[in-house]
């Protein structure tokens, strides 16, 4: 490491997925560092806050994505979102 180039913060990697697998095998292909498993249910350890809002945008292609999420997170103003 060279001491005159300032350390950064270490990478964080978020993995969201309404599919993803409980496979440890292919989980480990992933290569992520104490992971931590989140599921919401209507009932069991974790659940859904009552006050989530949840909505659907259709995009007609892959590359549109990434504009929609900024459009939408500029338009409805917020801040607190992951």
């Amino acid at each position: 490491l060279n001491p005159s180039v300032p350390a950064s913060a270490p990478l964080r990697k978020y993995l969201f997925s309404a599919t993803l697998t409980r496979n440890p095998a292919k989980i480990a292909n992933l290569q992520l560092h104490n992971p931590l498993y989140f599921h919401a249910a209507a009932s069991g350890r974790f659940t859904i806050p009552e006050l989530l809002e949840e909505f659907k945008v259709i995009c007609q292609s892959t590359s549109e994505k990434p504009l929609v999420l900024v459009h939408l997170l500029r338009e409805l103003e917020l801040t607190q979102t992951l």
